[in-house]
Parts: structure tokens; C-alpha cells; sequence
């Protein structure tokens, strides 16, 4: 039986175009991973996601080893962030693809690569892309995509939701923000610019807390202006 195999193609222009080294410095291969104690709060959805860090995944990092042939070990850096209770996305997970309420998603392969042009690879996440300016590579993020990567992982049960004991402690610190708030506020009386970031700290608390929008957070707290506490780490407890 005779085989032939497949012709070539030419190359697209992402293979063609080098990331000038400027802006754009060679970085390692990673996985996205999890920390149980770090969440960060959306003020625009009210809702807690997880915070994601890009995991080195070469050999020598985080307890990687290189294996004859090429392949690289990957105990070690799963072995620490399971310690630490987190948890490793795999990029081929079947559960990265799915729909919501934007329609249909994919976030299989969620690491991208290019050359710069010292020959360096640079990865990078798929919510990111780079501009070209002159000399200069831009990088630029897109936060909605990456807020619904992280829904995806809390959704789909890779990812527990938050734990109470993480919001009350984020709410402790708000708590402090807004005690030193208040105390500019008494040493500027008038200043509707302090005035104005401390009902954003209170807002930001009540949001925080009832998992809703900044702005309806907003609403609520101008509507009970009148009734600020002046020592609101006092509250009733839950």
C-alpha cells in the first residue's frame, strides 16, 4: 500500500510576524492554577471568581523533571499546588468547552506561543494579544474572556466556590480601609472627593458581602446615606 502524505502549507501570518522582544520577553510553557485563599471579587457581576496564576511547567521549576526523550514529569508542580489545596487546570480538559449565557465557548489550549525576534518562545493565555507598535509589542487582556474562563471552572465543578471564611477575611480588610476612610473624612469636612471614595469603600463592602453589582451596591448605600457607621467592623454577626 502506497502512503503519501500531506502537502505543505504556507504559513499564516502569525508565523510569519515576530513579537518585537520589546514588550514581548521569552517566557515559559505554564498551566493556569488555583489558590483556595485567593478570590477576587467583580464589582461589575458582584460575584467571587478565583484568582489564576500562570504555573512555570518546564523541568527545574517547581519540581518539573525533563524525561528521556523529551517529556517532561509533571508530579512535582501538581504535587504543590495540591498541597496548598489548589488546583491545576488541564488545558484539554473536556470541561473548558460549553455555553453560558454569551452562547457557546472553547477554552481547550488555553496557552498560545510566539516567536519574538531573538528566536525566544513567549507564551501567553488565550485572553491575550499583542499590538505591534513601531519596536514595541502591546500586550492587551481581555477580562471578559477571562471572567468567563474562571465562571467556566466554578460551573463545571473543577473549581469549588469560595469559602465564607475567604469573604469575612476580605471583608475584615475593607473594614480597615473604610476605619481610615472615615478618619479623612472627619479631617476633611467638605471634601466631596473623600467623601466620594469612602461611599465607594461602602459600597465596595456591601457588595462584597451580598455577591451583588458595585452599582446596585451603590444605590443602596446613597439610599441609606444618613446611617453611616463610623465603626463598621461592629456589625451583626452572621
Amino acid at each position: 500500500m502506497a502512503l503519501r502524505g500531506n502537502r505543505i502549507q504556507p504559513p499564516t501570518a502569525s508565523e510569519n510576524t515576530r513579537l518585537p522582544k520589546k514588550g514581548a520577553k521569552a517566557s515559559p510553557n505554564f498551566r493556569m492554577a488555583t489558590n483556595p485563599r485567593r478570590w477576587n471579587w467583580n464589582p461589575l457581576t458582584g460575584e467571587w471568581l478565583p484568582a489564576l496564576v500562570h504555573l512555570p511547567w518546564v523541568p527545574g521549576v517547581n519540581g518539573g523533571v525533563s524525561v528521556r526523550g523529551g517529556g517532561f514529569d509533571d508530579t512535582g508542580p501538581r504535587q504543590i499546588v495540591r498541597s496548598k489545596g489548589g488546583v491545576v487546570i488541564d488545558p484539554w480538559d473536556t470541561r473548558l468547552k460549553g455555553k453560558d449565557a454569551d452562547g457557546e465557548y472553547d477554552f481547550t489550549g488555553y496557552v498560545s506561543t510566539l516567536l519574538n525576534t531573538a528566536g525566544q518562545k513567549v507564551h501567553f493565555s488565550i485572553f491575550e494579544e499583542f499590538e505591534i507598535v513601531g519596536n514595541i509589542a502591546i500586550r492587551e487582556f481581555d477580562q471578559h474572556e477571562a471572567h468567563r474562563f474562571a465562571r467556566c471552572l466554578l460551573s463545571s465543578g473543577m473549581v469549588p466556590k469560595v469559602h465564607n471564611g475567604i469573604i469575612k477575611q476580605e471583608l475584615r480588610k475593607q473594614d480597615e480601609r473604610i476605619k481610615r476612610k472615615i478618619r479623612r473624612v472627619g479631617d476633611n469636612p467638605g471634601n466631596r472627593a473623600v467623601a466620594s471614595e469612602l461611599e465607594i469603600l461602602q459600597a465596595t463592602r456591601h457588595g462584597m458581602e451580598n455577591q451583588v453589582p458595585l452599582t446596585e451596591a451603590l444605590d443602596i448605600i446613597r439610599g441609606n446615606a444618613p446611617e453611616v457607621d463610623a465603626n463598621p467592623s461592629k456589625g451583626k454577626r452572621k
